[in-house]
């Protein structure tokens, strides 16, 4: 019989077999090959083809699409079950949609509210998806740090209702250089 094994785990079988928790010989007769993947919140950009993906095994020949909003949510989401949980979720929106674009309340309540982990564990998570997938595209420091700039003005200036000054004087930021950031980064508009 020739057979190949693969095994996965969320722990160090070499720190399992140190403690004593795990098999030495078994460890040698299952690690030949190590393929280390991280997990779902530090890969982002990997959810779109998962969902679609499960999806297509999900729908039991039904045709389904996740719509803007509920794909974001799924990006977004801080994934602490890595991908069974996406599968999960996926199946659960799956059983209670019935049309054919799966909507934000479809998606288990855990999924659509977001959890109670600290805001820039998520953060840290969509930046470090963002940058893998801006650095593959090609783009350069320069690029990549001035579409922080203009995401963060953006939505600054969404926060304080559109009033540079306003947002100059709370930020103890010079009004002028504002001005001239904005128009630099193209957000006078």
């Amino acid at each position: 019989m020739d057979l190949r094994l693969i095994t996965a785990t969320n722990r160090s079988l070499r720190e399992e077999v140190q403690a004593g928790r795990f098999r030495e010989e078994l460890y040698y007769r299952l690690h030949v090959l190590e393929v280390e993947l991280p997990p779902l919140a530090r890969r982002r950009e990997d959810i779109p083809a998962l969902s679609a993906f499960f999806l297509s095994q999900l729908s039991a020949g039904r045709e389904l699409a996740l719509g803007s909003d509920t794909s974001r949510l799924l990006v977004n989401h801080a994934w602490p079950g890595n991908v069974r949980e996406l599968r999960n979720a996926l199946e659960h929106a799956v059983a209670v949609c019935s049309g054919k674009i799966i909507k934000p309340h479809h998606l288990p309540k855990a999924v659509r509210i977001p959890s109670e982990t600290p805001a820039n564990a998520n953060f840290d998570g969509v930046m470090r998806g963002w940058v893998a997938a801006k650095v593959r595209g090609g783009a350069s420091y320069k690029q990549l740090y001035e579409e922080v700039e203009s995401s963060l003005l953006k939505h600054l200036m969404e926060h304080f209702g559109q009033k540079p000054t306003i947002l100059a004087r709370v930020l103890k930021m010079n009004r002028a250089t504002l001005l001239k950031k904005r128009r630099h980064l193209g957000l006078d508009s």
